[in-house]
């Protein structure tokens, strides 16, 4: 896929998940270099396929936007965007890794039992 490819890529995930993004976001030739990388890598994503994870990634903001309700202080409130933004991000990447670790095991168990239910303690 070529970066032009990605950039198009990019721009229909966001008018199909109904996102108000800025034309001038980083974010969006951050996010196309970052699919054009994976494509050259082999691993091409379909348009669809980042959907799941940009919904989670609405939970995961949507919560993000609660921790600053009723917070009135200008500074207080940067403060806690700074927070959220940059000192906590690495607390979710580590819930990520694991919630991972927990589903390889619960599918490694399932799959050594001969079983297809969950392990439940």
């Amino acid at each position: 896929m070529s970066d032009e490819g990605a950039a198009e890529r990019v721009e229909t995930l966001i008018d199909s998940m109904g996102r108000q993004i800025s034309d001038e976001s980083p974010h969006r030739p951050a996010l196309a270099e970052s699919l054009a990388a994976l494509a050259r890598l082999g691993a091409d994503y379909t348009t669809d396929d980042p959907i799941p994870y940009a919904r989670l990634a609405t939970a995961t903001a949507d919560l993000d936007f609660m921790q600053l309700e009723g917070i009135d202080d200008r500074i207080a409130l940067a403060e806690r965007a700074v927070f959220l933004t940059v000192l906590f991000e690495p607390v979710v990447r580590l819930l990520r890794r694991l919630a991972q670790e927990d589903a390889n095991h619960r599918r490694h168990h399932r799959r050594a039992s001969g079983g297809s239910e969950p392990l439940t303690e």
